[in-house]
């Protein structure tokens, strides 16, 4: 307090400090500090998280079923430091991409063992999940009860409870996808270099956790295509930036699929019905 009362004295001080409070940034931040609601929102987080890690250790997680099995055998290869992921079985594993499979050996690398590294994982996305929908929420409706109400509703979601308290993707890609969709609106809203990037790699990230994450490279690139306000070239520059980034990191994953299995996402069985029964 003593210096800052010291540098107050001079002019570039006062200055710094008048610009400082004039910020929309630094004003939104002192406005939700000052918003009640905002640290609801942030209890609503702590207490998903804290019920995903309550359900975990009372049920336990099942690895026997789903896509547990694969994640955690890719998991190990990496902290085996394996170029090629293989099953149990000795064949390639290029059904699933490796992110999330990436982010459990990332625990095994600093003394976690992966499966418990992929508890913390999944309850720590739903947790995050539930604090960015709610912040998004609270800044975009006039009701701050509206979006409280809405917030809670994650918390008790049962499908998101599901696979959060599980070893698979979904938590990971739900919260990915999100974040993308949220930076996204905000360049569409406002503009700016940051939130195009930021939204890129939040899909790039979502793309190689769950291979359904290419649809939302697709849409990313239309719908800043088909946006009315800037230029035909300044809207084919921001489309070619997304695209590229966001599909960066997913082609690399493919390329790996094919050099090992001749397939990008394995090989499928033919279909027991047609397009529209499945629709």
């Amino acid at each position: 307090m003593i210096v800052f009362t010291k540098l107050m004295k001079y002019g570039e001080g006062r200055r710094f400090a008048l610009s400082l409070m004039k910020c929309s940034a630094f004003e939104r931040l002192a406005r939700f500090g000052r918003d009640p609601s905002v640290l609801l929102i942030v209890v609503l987080a702590g207490l998903g998280t804290a019920h995903i890690l309550v359900r975990i250790a009372t049920y336990g997680i099942p690895t026997a079923i789903g896509d547990s099995g694969p994640y955690l055998q890719m998991a190990r290869n990496f902290l085996a430091g394996d170029i090629i992921w293989r099953s149990l079985m000795g064949t390639p594993i290029v059904g699933w991409p490796p992110l999330f499979s990436l982010l459990m050996a990332a625990g095994g690398w600093v003394g976690i063992e992966p499966f418990v590294a992929g508890r913390w994982i999944n309850a720590t996305s739903f947790g995050l999940t539930i604090l960015a929908a709610g912040g998004y929420l609270r800044s975009n409706l006039r009701s701050q009860w509206l979006a409280l109400a809405t917030t809670a509703t994650l918390v008790a979601s049962l499908p998101l409870s599901k696979f959060a308290s599980s070893l698979e993707s979904e938590p990971l890609f739900v919260l990915l996808t999100l974040l993308a969709l949220i930076w996204l609106a905000a360049f569409l809203q406002r503009g700016g270099r940051m939130p195009l990037l930021w939204a890129a790699v939040c899909t790039a990230l979502a793309a190689v956790t769950r291979y359904p994450g290419v649809l939302l490279i697709g849409a990313g690139v239309l719908l800043l295509l088909v946006r009315r306000t800037p230029p035909l070239a300044v809207r084919l520059k921001d489309a070619v930036v997304f695209g590229a980034v966001s599909s960066l990191p997913l082609a690399g994953v493919l390329t790996h699929n094919w050099v090992v299995s001749g397939t990008l996402t394995g090989r499928s069985g033919k279909s027991g019905q047609s397009l529209s029964a499945g629709l």
